[in-house]
């Protein structure tokens, strides 16, 4: 699953992704940040996300994104961090392009 589908930039700031998508069905509530000028950062959450384990162990993880953004020449990064002890945190980098 691509981590990213697209964000929703409003006020206040909405994130959008497959994730948020399966779960909420519509963009939820992202903290917005401009820590340079170059830069837009989205922070948001998504909790209580189901897990199966091959081993018949099932339990539920928090999903912690942090979005950047760069102005200048429009590509981003984003990276989710699970906050349990698993193999492996996502990350996804692209170009972004104004959605009209």
């Amino acid at each position: 699953m691509n981590p990213i589908k697209r964000f929703v930039q409003q006020s206040p700031a909405k994130a959008f992704d497959n994730l948020v998508s399966a779960f909420h069905r519509k963009p939820i509530t992202a903290e917005l940040s401009h820590p340079t000028k170059k830069r837009i950062q989205l922070d948001w959450k998504v909790e209580n996300v189901p897990i199966n384990t091959d081993f018949k162990e099932n339990f539920e993880v928090n999903i912690t994104y942090k979005a950047t953004i760069n102005v200048t020449n429009n590509t981003s990064k984003v990276k989710a961090r699970i906050d349990r002890e698993l193999r492996n945190n996502l990350s996804a980098s692209g170009r972004c392009t104004v959605k009209k």
